[in-house]
């Protein structure tokens, strides 16, 4: 069970990753497409760590992918479940129950339905 929850962290850390690697691609270029401009109008002044990945970025997703939205739910959810064990589980997770394969098939679902800029 442990080996199963640091492998989730570790799948959604990747994820993370990914997502990220793609905001500061799209920032970096002068892409014209609406995604790009608005990850630029937040990223502008600000060190990337202080971007919010699941408000922020996955917010920008949610509204220029408004087709993906359940999957971005999904997302921020394994975010909340990945905050319960990154950050010592002392309060009881409203995320329900998630498990390895649940995150594995979500991150899938998400490099599917999210372009990402650069990655394959």
């Amino acid at each position: 069970m442990e080996n199963e929850l640091n492998a989730s962290m570790t799948v959604l850390a990747a994820v993370e990753a990914a997502f990220r690697i793609d905001f500061e691609l799209r920032c970096r270029k002068n892409n014209t497409e609406p995604l790009s401009n608005r990850f630029r109008r937040v990223r502008h002044g600000r060190m990337q760590h202080t971007i919010s990945f699941p408000q922020e970025i996955l917010g920008i997703w949610e509204k220029e992918y408004p087709k993906s939205e359940e999957v971005i739910a999904d997302l921020r959810k394994a975010f909340r479940f990945r905050n319960w064990l990154a950050h010592g589980r002392y309060w009881i997770p409203e995320t329900g129950k998630i498990d390895y394969g649940d995150i594995c098939a979500l991150a899938e679902s998400a490099f599917s339905a999210l372009p990402r800029e650069g990655l394959s």
